[in-house]
């Protein structure tokens, strides 16, 4: 089904340009009607039950002046407006796909129920986590690398950081508005249409890797329980958008990150092969077998180590613990995180996450 979508402007000559660009691009998504006079864009909107009025700040229009399930948005000149008179605003002046995503995410808004697989099957993307719970070690950074790996392999991949203080500008940029607090939101509310505003906030690097940034506070991540993982690894497997889910988690024993490793098809330990490092690996992989045997908890069949910043002098592998090996990384000095993913990412030690 096309969203329908009106414009309410003034310029002429923008209003035509729009309209050209929308049906060059998404003729398949989005049925367009434009207007410049107000009265005629809200009698349309009850009329033909339009999902999406973008308006000029120009126009006199109210939220209750529309139908129930029309969102609204005022289209502006200014790009750093966020909203006004608490309703959303969306700058006109940016590449036509900014846009689309905006519309999508506002749609999601007012759509109504989740929308799941599109042919109705199971969860198709493979999820891959990366954790450590020794500090120090560059989990992220090799989560990362794995993420431009499957990319450059040529695989549709997303990167979500779950960390409690993550930050995923650190290793990856891309254009767009919203971050996994939008996304948390819409979950809890229990109102938007989540496979629609996941749509909406996604970005994606030049790399090729998708990516969810992290959230604008991080009072939210902290508030984010096990249901809320659940609810959003569910919608982004069952979109099939994706082949690969990589994500970057703390490592506890909370239910949360239990979570994370239950829905796991591939779980990385990172290690940098130190006495600190490897003990605390030791005990956990420990730990984990002790949950095993009482049944309530079975993912040591899915872990592998990766040993990261590793340096044969001060460093040593763990022989006493059977779980397979990814290889060894070097210690990279002088580097930004995101050229050290970089390179790491040209080298073949995550063939196994294919």
């Amino acid at each position: 089904m096309k969203i329908k979508l009106a414009i309410l402007e003034k310029d002429t000559v923008y209003l035509q340009r729009i309209v050209s660009a929308f049906n060059n691009k998404y003729a398949d998504k989005l049925e367009i009607y434009s207007f410049t006079e107000k009265d005629m864009a809200i009698k349309t909107a009850r009329e033909a039950k339009i999902n999406v009025l973008l308006a000029g700040e120009e126009y006199q229009i109210t939220p209750e002046m529309l139908p129930e399930r029309c969102a609204f948005a005022w289209f502006v000149d200014t790009p750093d407006v966020e909203n006004i008179n608490q309703c959303h605003a969306i700058c006109k002046f940016q590449k036509i796909d900014l846009i689309y995503k905006q519309i999508i995410s506002l749609y999601s808004e007012v759509a109504g129920d989740i929308v799941t697989s599109k042919n109705g099957g199971d969860a198709s993307a493979k999820v891959i986590s990366f954790l450590s719970p020794a500090g120090g070690v560059g989990c992220s950074t090799a989560a990362a690398a794995g993420a431009m790996f499957l990319a450059r392999m040529g695989k549709r991949v997303l990167y979500l950081n779950l960390e409690k203080y993550g930050s995923v500008e650190t290793f990856f940029q891309g254009m767009g508005q919203g971050d996994l607090s939008d996304m948390l939101y819409a979950i809890k509310s229990q109102k938007s249409n989540l496979a629609l505003k996941l749509e909406g906030i996604v970005k994606q690097d030049k790399s090729g890797v998708c990516f969810l940034s992290e959230c604008k506070i991080v009072l939210d991540r902290l508030e984010m329980k096990k249901e809320d993982v659940e609810a959003l690894l569910t919608q982004i497997q069952l979109g099939e958008n994706y082949d690969h889910i990589i994500l970057d988690s703390d490592f506890s024993f909370d239910s949360f990150e239990m979570e994370v490793m239950r829905r796991s098809d591939g779980i990385v330990l990172v290690s940098n092969g130190s006495q600190n490092a490897n003990m605390k690996i030791r005990k956990v992989y420990n730990a984990l077998g002790i949950l095993e045997q009482q049944g309530e908890v079975r993912v040591t069949h899915k872990m592998m180590l990766l040993y990261n910043r590793f340096h044969s002098q001060t460093g040593e592998t763990l022989e006493d613990i059977p779980l397979p090996g990814i290889g060894g990384i070097q210690n990279f000095k002088g580097a930004k995180e995101a050229a050290i993913a970089k390179e790491i990412s040209k080298m073949d030690l995550f063939t196994k996450l294919l």
